[in-house]
């Protein structure tokens, strides 16, 4: 976050969220759907829109080919490039 001042007398500020902060926004979707899910018996205590239309939100996963995958059996974690090749090889 950065903090950032709005007024000087008295003195106030304001905490906006970093470029960083603003990417964990699909992560925290993904895991409030899991939660709302498994641990919300009487609902979501929370519900995510859009602000440009007001409809929910909801966090897919997306093959870049096929689109949308909706079995989660269907991936797969391989080495990617800055994994370490003894690392790479444990994971077959």
């Amino acid at each position: 976050m950065e903090r950032r001042s709005y007024s000087q007398n008295p003195e106030h500020y304001e905490y906006l969220l970093t470029d960083k902060g603003r990417e964990l926004v699909p992560v925290l979707l993904a895991l409030t759907e899991w939660g709302d899910r498994w641990a919300a018996p009487d609902g979501p205590p929370v519900i995510y829109t859009h602000t440009a239309c007001g409809d929910g939100i909801s966090q897919q996963t997306i093959c870049a080919t096929c689109g949308q995958v909706h079995d989660p059996a269907e991936v797969r974690a391989r080495p990617g490039p800055g994994m370490p090749a003894d690392a790479a090889a444990r994971m077959g």
